[in-house]
C-alpha cells in the first residue's frame, strides 16, 4: 500500500467511529474512557494467567527471583 492508501484507510476506519459517536449521546471523551476500561479488562485477562502460572511455578525454575 502507498502512504495515500494508508492514510485514506485510516480516515475511513476514524470517520466510521466518529459518526458512531456523533450519533450517539455519549461524548468522544466517554468513548475513548469505555475504549481505555475494555482495553485495560482485556490485558487483565490475558495476563493474570500467564502471572498466576508464573507465580505458582517452583522456585527452581526462577532462579529464587521471589526472595
Amino acid at each position: 500500500m502507498t502512504p495515500n492508501e494508508d492514510t485514506a484507510s485510516a480516515v475511513a476506519r476514524s470517520a466510521i467511529g466518529l459518526a458512531a459517536a456523533a450519533a450517539s449521546s455519549i461524548t468522544l471523551n466517554d468513548w475513548v474512557a469505555i475504549a481505555t476500561l475494555l482495553y485495560l479488562a482485556l490485558q487483565v485477562g490475558l495476563l493474570l494467567p500467564k502471572y498466576l502460572r508464573w507465580w505458582r511455578a517452583s522456585p527452581q525454575e526462577h532462579g529464587n527471583e521471589r526472595d
